[in-house]
């Protein structure tokens, strides 16, 4: 089952286990495709519409919800990848300010918000890399600056070099395989180096 787990997802079929842990009838018997579940209490669902997300987000809760999985509204956000449409969204050009709340669980309506961090890495709606990349500096230099005692040392400058590489660069790197870099980013990054 886990042979392609990346591309192909690990398919997951309701039955009842147990008599106390029944699956709902509706979905006995039912296939769902996980393709990312790294985090058994994080979860991303993407749509490509509002009514489809808000239906998968309800289908989630039917289904995880009788077996004592509930979504939490109150920590249950949403945003939109790159812009979001300006007819469903007066506030999407007034930056810091909601959107809208499209979106809602059991009546209740989910938070949107414009950014979010998710496992260190900071998500934006906008798609830009800015917010990521200051943060990466930012938490670089804090790093840096905490080991000023090792640099002010009589240490040789190959193990103070190595270090840095350990200590200083994979702050600054974290999840670097996914940024697409402007010439405006590379000259914050070379600032930082110049720096160090």
């Amino acid at each position: 089952v886990l042979a392609d787990f990346q591309h192909d997802g690990i398919d997951l079929i309701c039955v009842d286990k147990h008599k106390d842990l029944q699956c709902p009838r509706d979905i006995l018997g039912h296939t769902f495709n996980f393709k990312d579940a790294a985090y058994a209490d994080d979860l991303a669902l993407v749509g490509s519409s509002l009514p489809g997300l808000e239906d998968s987000l309800q289908r989630l809760q039917n289904i995880t919800g009788p077996i004592g999985l509930n979504v939490s509204v109150k920590k249950t956000e949403w945003m939109w990848l790159f812009a979001p449409p300006q007819d469903l969204c007066a506030a999407a050009l007034v930056p810091n300010t909601p959107c809208c709340s499209a979106i809602s669980l059991n009546g209740r309506a989910l938070v949107h918000v414009r950014q979010f961090t998710y496992l260190g890495a900071v998500f934006s709606e906008d798609g830009a890399l800015q917010h990521e990349l200051d943060t990466r500096i930012s938490k670089s230099k804090s790093k840096l600056f905490s080991l000023s005692f090792l640099w002010k040392s009589k240490t040789e400058l190959g193990h103070k070099i190595r270090l840095f590489k350990q200590l200083v660069l994979p702050v600054l790197l974290y999840g670097c395989e996914t940024w697409t870099l402007r010439h405006d980013d590379w000259a914050k990054i070379e600032v930082f180096f110049n720096l160090a």
